[in-house]
């Protein structure tokens, strides 16, 4: 039987789900007054319980995120105040919701995200402006708490489209990064510890779609991603599909 799960005040927005398996997680945007308010609720023993508010701020929350663990749930955003735009968690675990908390990393502005779970840690990975190109930095919740930001790679162009994925133990993150006037592919891998950015393109036309379907496959990790074929000619659309395991 279909159930209301919003309080009906105002446009419900942009309502996403997760699965731990027994239990589910929507989140959706809210109007509230001027802004754009990031509600929750959790569907456990039968009942969905009532919509819980995931943050305070005055900003309106863009972007959530939503990943499952063997212990809860974690939410992700972006949230603008009075200096930039920055990235908040909220965690719910043990039957309850945790306070909304800023992954701090300066104040610069952060401009997308993406979120996994391992089964019991969970990894937040994001895109920051450093005043001159967009970098790649991730933060990993274990033992209680957030690890402060890691710079993921060292490159000099913008990094474009982030995905994260687990396959159970470790986490792997995909993106797009402009090299010389063009967009390539790259991979990063963590097992307890970083390996290194890796390219993952196979023709010399740009990236023109970030890897997409990021998954846990037998050997690792799979991907997809679109590429300009560059021998159509300079002004044909011309886009070939690559796929990759590592």
């Amino acid at each position: 039987m279909p159930q209301t799960l919003d309080d009906g005040v105002d446009t419900t927005r942009t309502p996403v789900i997760v699965s731990s398996g027994s239990s589910y997680l929507v989140a959706w945007r809210q109007k509230d007054g001027a802004v754009d308010s990031l509600q929750a609720a959790v569907y456990s023993a039968g009942t969905w319980s009532a919509p819980t508010l995931l943050e305070t701020g005055d900003g309106t929350t863009s972007l959530p995120m939503l990943a499952a663990s063997a212990t809860g749930y974690a939410v992700a955003w972006l949230q603008p105040d009075a200096t930039t735009t920055r990235l908040y968690t909220n965690l719910y675990s043990a039957g309850s919701w945790g306070s909304a908390t800023a992954i701090e990393n300066g104040d610069n502005p952060i401009g997308a995200l993406a979120l996994a779970a391992n089964g019991n840690d969970y990894l937040v990975a994001f895109r920051q402006s450093d005043g001159v190109t967009d970098n790649l930095y991730a933060s990993l919740f274990r033992n209680g708490s957030w690890s402060g930001p890691q710079l993921l790679e060292t490159a000099d162009g913008a990094v474009g489209g982030v995905q994260v994925a687990s396959n159970g133990s470790g986490f792997a993150v995909t993106w797009t990064q402009e090299v010389s006037g063009i967009d390539d592919a790259f991979a990063l891998v963590y097992n307890g510890v970083w390996g290194a950015a890796t390219p993952m393109e196979g023709g010399s036309g740009p990236v023109v779609f970030s890897p997409s379907s990021l998954l846990p496959c037998a050997s690792g990790y799979c991907t997809t991603w679109l590429q300009r074929d560059p021998t159509a000619g300079i002004n044909a659309s011309v886009y070939r599909m690559w796929a990759v395991a590592f």
